[in-house]
């Protein structure tokens, strides 16, 4: 699902890695999203867009190692 509970769940289950991939918005953040398409423009891609643009559960790479420290 590439959501951050979606990764530490997998953790919890046991998982000793995740899977996901990484794209740089327009203003520079990395964002973790299994296929860079921004779904609420069709046929435009997450490096075309800014953060703010994205859907809330879309985590950055930032959030994401705040999240595997904390676990």
């Amino acid at each position: 699902e590439n959501t951050l509970e979606a990764f530490v769940l997998a953790v919890r289950l046991g998982a000793t890695g995740v899977e996901t991939d990484a794209w740089v918005t327009r203003d520079g953040h990395v964002v973790l999203d299994h296929d860079g398409h921004h779904r609420r423009f069709p046929r435009t891609w997450i490096r075309e867009v800014d953060r703010g643009d994205l859907r809330d559960h879309i985590p950055t790479l930032s959030e994401f190692y705040d999240e595997a420290d904390a676990g």
